[in-house]
């Protein structure tokens, strides 16, 4: 089962600028000005549960937050197209009227990418969302904001899309 979500994050810890968490095969890098937090809150979910949340971020609504699924099937560039189907019927029960995926490769990983998903927990929020697949693995990168800090967290996911790697873990 795949799963989309939209999140907050809370009680943030201090940050040396790079996203390198055990039990994630995936580092990048982002602003040392966010704050690590592994107390992540889900105010809406469809499908599974993520096994692990964490996140980075300015406060509760502005951030990164980086979720690991386990899935019943290995994903791969040859049937991404049929992930990417199931995913944007989720997406469009988690946020109607939410644009389809986009499928891509990021990080030598099959990927989808979804952009301007509104947020219905905070006033005039939106994520960028990006699904990366490593066999049975998922992981959802949700780069999420309020207007007042769309610019610093978009700079911010930029950056993390830049330099994101797989690390083999």
């Amino acid at each position: 089962m795949l799963a989309l979500t939209a999140l907050g994050l809370g009680a943030c810890g201090g940050s040396d600028g790079r996203f390198e968490e055990d039990g994630f095969a995936i580092t990048f890098e982002y602003p040392e000005d966010f704050e690590e937090s592994s107390d992540v809150t889900i105010n809406q979910q469809q499908g599974a549960k993520a096994e692990e949340s964490l996140g980075v971020g300015l406060d509760s609504d502005n951030g990164i937050i980086v979720q690991r699924y386990g899935l019943e099937r290995s994903i791969d560039e040859e049937n991404l197209d049929l992930a990417k189907a199931e995913f944007d019927g989720l997406m469009e029960n988690l946020a109607p009227g939410a644009p389809e995926g986009e499928t891509t490769e990021l990080a030598g990983l099959p990927a989808l990418r979804y952009t301007d998903v509104p947020v219905g927990s905070a006033a005039g929020g939106r994520s960028r969302l990006i699904v990366l697949f490593d066999g049975r693995t998922e992981y959802l990168i949700n780069c999420q904001s309020t207007p007042e800090k769309r610019g610093e967290v978009e700079d911010a996911c930029d950056r993390a899309v830049a330099t994101l790697e797989r690390t083999g873990a």
